[in-house]
């Protein structure tokens, strides 16, 4: 707890529980429990083309496929 505020550094995809407990000056408490989800974004992922030669006469526009993916794309 940090200023009334849990704080919590993912070390990478997991879900933590956590049980947060307060006590008054005369020992009474309660507990409360939570459990937090950590997704974290990964880069997405090209997919290269091979490498390819072209032989023009003249400049004229080239158009390759290439594509990528995305696990955390909404």
């Amino acid at each position: 707890m940090s200023g009334g505020n849990w704080c919590y550094t993912p070390a990478g995809d997991e879900t933590v529980n956590v049980t947060i407990r307060c006590t008054d000056s005369c020992g009474a408490f309660c507990d409360e429990s939570f459990s937090a989800t950590f997704a974290i974004n990964e880069a997405p992922v090209c997919t290269p083309i091979p490498d390819t030669s072209f032989f023009q006469c003249v400049p004229t526009q080239v158009c390759l496929p290439v594509s990528s993916t995305d696990a955390m794309a909404i």
